[in-house]
């Protein structure tokens, strides 16, 4: 089967998906906020019954965070 997808009024894909994250950090003692983050992952070739994509997207995040997290504390 055959998919051909056009731009909408957007300017992305239709029909694609895509994923998002948002974060919150808390400091454990004073519940007061010492950071946030948010991304999105705009999706990409359609491909259903994939959870690929999804997976990819968070693994980037995680990767992300692991080198802030680590650049913040030193670590080389």
């Amino acid at each position: 089967m055959v998919w051909c997808v056009q731009k909408g009024v957007s300017g992305e894909y239709t029909g694609i998906g895509s994923a998002s994250m948002e974060a919150e950090f808390l400091d454990s003692a004073s519940n007061e906020r010492i950071g946030a983050a948010i991304d999105k992952d705009p999706g990409g070739k359609l491909d259903i019954g994939k959870l690929a994509p999804a997976k990819e997207a968070f693994e980037f995040w995680a990767k992300r965070l692991k080198a802030f997290l680590d650049d913040v504390h030193g670590v080389e």
